[in-house]
């Protein structure tokens, strides 16, 4: 993987930027649903706690992605793990696995959350969307 390390916040422009106003701009097109937007981002190269926006301002997340990011943004394990082929199969759903596991989801979570475990910490609890 690509080496990311940012160590702090880094604004180049304003926010939304440029390059997102355009976007918002294609957006509004085609939805209105645009107004709810503040910016867009780039997940390709997110890393942590720190989100790259579009305009390539490196901004940081404190809910990181409202929760659904527990490990941050490409999480080495977890860009490893992808690239083994074991997440191929949810990428490719948006499974509901409160209802309906898989049988190899405790596996995952073992694997992935527990390893970076702060010491003491043994449960893991995701955010309710």
């Amino acid at each position: 993987m690509y080496a990311l390390d940012y160590e702090k916040p880094h604004v180049r422009t304003t926010i939304p930027g440029p390059k997102s106003l355009e976007q918002m701009c294609k957006h509004a097109k085609h939805t209105e649903d645009y107004e709810f937007i503040s910016t867009f981002i780039d997940l390709k190269w997110s890393k942590g706690n720190f989100v790259k926006d579009y305009d390539n301002n490196t901004l940081l997340d404190l809910v990181m992605n409202g929760g659904m990011s527990p490990l941050g943004y490409n999480h080495d394990m977890i860009v490893n793990a992808w690239k083994a082929g074991h997440y191929d199969q949810f990428l490719a759903h948006n499974n509901n696995f409160a209802e309906y596991p898989s049988e190899n989801v405790a596996d995952m979570i073992w694997d992935v959350m527990f390893l970076n475990q702060p010491k003491g910490l043994t449960e893991v609890h995701f955010a309710p969307t």
